[in-house]
């Protein structure tokens, strides 16, 4: 009768050990599951974010519609030069605050911030010629381009001329926020015109 208690003491000593490591089981897969959650969450946050940023950066873009330039009077050279554009089809507004012309040529690298004044050694005049956009309205003090909007950007000017030789061609990179990116060539013709004369 003696060992027949003892064998029901040993099974409750194992289902007590069992219920031990099942409660603590319980507990760990509970922790897991809940980090996993929380992770899965993070990153679901993560690749919106980023694939929110990679449709900016692949509709975000510019349309040049025409390119104009000035010669100097003996017509050695460019002295300024004027690029109309507008938003390229999708993409979101552009503020020109947040743009940088970046003109690189044989005798030219200048790296231009947006001003409403005229152009300098280091800023580019942008101005709005149409505005077709709800946000047009306050360009003066926002300085966004929108969709239907035309600017004009002026590169160089009498007393800071672009210096574009006759003959010679040079790039313009739009940079915009982002990363994103345009680009412009332009060609001095050969021989130069007196006055001003389409670039492209």
């Amino acid at each position: 009768m003696k060992g027949k208690w003892l064998a029901l003491d040993r099974w409750g000593d194992v289902g007590v050990g069992t219920s031990v490591i099942f409660i603590a089981l319980t507990l760990t897969a509970s922790s897991a599951a809940s980090v996993m959650l929380s992770t899965a969450s993070d990153q679901q946050q993560q690749a919106e974010l980023t694939a929110n940023e990679a449709l900016t950066e692949v509709a975000t873009g510019l349309t040049v519609l025409e390119v104009t330039g000035h010669s100097s009077s003996d017509c050695s050279y460019i002295i300024s030069a004027e690029v109309y554009l507008r938003l390229a089809p999708g993409s979101p507004v552009v503020s020109m605050d947040d743009m940088t012309l970046l003109v690189t040529g044989a005798n030219v690298h200048e790296e231009l911030q947006f001003g409403l004044e005229a152009p300098s050694a280091d800023s580019y005049q942008g101005a709005l010629v149409i505005g077709n956009s709800d946000i047009s309205s306050n360009w003066t003090t926002l300085h966004v381009l929108g969709p239907g909007d035309m600017a004009k950007l002026v590169i160089g000017s009498e007393l800071n001329p672009l210096h574009l030789k006759s003959g010679e061609r040079a790039q313009i990179d739009f940079l915009l926020p982002g990363g994103t990116q345009s680009m412009l060539w332009i060609n001095a013709p050969d021989p130069m015109s007196p006055g001003w004369f389409t670039l492209r």
